[in-house]
């Protein structure tokens, strides 16, 4: 799993696959969080929820998903009831994590960009995770 913030370098995704990134917050940002996955060749789509509303995110369960031809991004904003300050539960055990599900719709590259309206993005690197 990947944590926030974003990922400059291309991840490789074949058709009809999907795969998984975490994003860790404290839950106490009321600020929007933007993902934004661009596809580098071939086509790829966005799903996302609050980790333990659906661990694995998909075209049937999601909180949130973005699936144009080209380049995806969601907008999730900072008053949303499903983010994770609104999390009391998932806050108290010592934070939230929202789960990005990518999905190959046609397979390919594809780079994965997430962060808060206010910050400046920071690459991901596969398994070293990063936080608000």
């Amino acid at each position: 799993m990947l944590s926030l913030l974003s990922s400059l370098s291309p991840f490789s995704l074949p058709a009809q696959t999907y795969r998984y990134f975490e994003i860790t917050s404290t839950g106490h940002t009321s600020q929007d969080m933007i993902v934004t996955a661009t596809p580098l060749g071939g086509d790829v789509d966005l799903y996302m929820s609050v980790k333990n509303d659906f661990p694995f995110p998909d075209h049937e369960r999601f909180e949130w998903s973005s699936t144009h031809l080209g380049t995806d991004s969601l907008v999730i904003a900072g008053e949303d009831p499903k983010i994770c300050r609104h999390q009391q539960q998932q806050q108290q055990q010592g934070g939230c994590a929202y789960r990005v599900g990518v999905y190959g719709y046609i397979g390919g590259g594809f780079t994965l960009l997430a962060r808060w309206n206010s910050s400046e993005p920071v690459p991901l690197t596969l398994g070293r995770p990063q936080s608000d």
